[in-house]
C-alpha cells in the first residue's frame, strides 16, 4: 500500500481516495477504477455497504440488482 503525499492534505483532509485492490493473490495491487469489471465494482460496493451498516447498526438492507453494471 502506497502511503499519499503529505502535501496533499488540506485542514479538512485528503480530497481524493484511490481504492487499491489485488483481484488475486500473489498479484500486485493496482487502481480499482483500471482493473475491476462491472460485476467486481458491484460486488466490491457490496461488500463496503454491509461494513459501513455494520459500524451504523442498520437493522437490514435491500438492494435491487446490485450486479447490473
Amino acid at each position: 500500500m502506497s502511503t499519499p503525499d503529505p502535501a496533499r492534505f488540506t485542514a479538512r483532509g485528503i480530497d481524493q481516495v484511490e481504492f487499491m485492490v489485488s483481484a488475486n493473490k500473489g498479484q500486485p495491487e493496482k487502481p480499482l477504477a483500471k482493473v475491476a469489471s462491472g460485476g467486481e465494482l458491484s460486488r466490491i460496493s457490496l461488500a463496503i455497504q454491509v461494513i459501513a451498516a455494520q459500524a451504523a447498526a442498520i437493522p437490514s438492507m435491500i438492494f435491487d440488482e446490485v450486479d447490473s453494471g
